[in-house]
């Protein structure tokens, strides 16, 4: 039995056939059905990971608003600012590069870029 799944999203199809070929574009094959308990995402690894893309797209989201209203501080001489300003650039980069979806890593909020304090 050969299982299949659309890459970053939960939907699985389990095939009995025994042919090669991938059923649809976007899916890759998997090396095991979906766990049943929990929040899982088919990564091209093949492997199921647990976490919620919209959540963590969500969660970016939100954090580049605080990341351009600490630069800004920093570029005001705002007393407030948090961390340094090579400190916020950086942790832009972290969750661009979080993102992708080569980061097998993603969305499991537990890998998430640690935000500058």
């Amino acid at each position: 039995m050969k299982v299949y799944a659309k890459l970053n999203t939960s939907e699985q199809l389990i095939d009995g056939s025994t042919g090669d070929s991938l059923p649809f574009d976007g899916y890759i094959k998997m090396l095991s059905q979906r766990p049943a308990d929990g929040d899982w995402h088919a990564k091209l690894d093949g492997l199921w990971h647990k976490g919620d893309p919209a959540i963590e797209d969500a969660f970016i989201s939100e954090q580049m608003r605080v990341i351009a209203d600490e630069l800004l501080k920093h570029d005001d001489d705002d007393d407030s600012a948090i961390a340094t300003r090579a400190a916020w650039i950086e942790y832009r980069k972290a969750l661009r590069k979080w993102r992708f979806e080569q980061n097998i890593n993603y969305p499991d909020p537990s890998f998430r870029p640690i935000q500058p304090q």
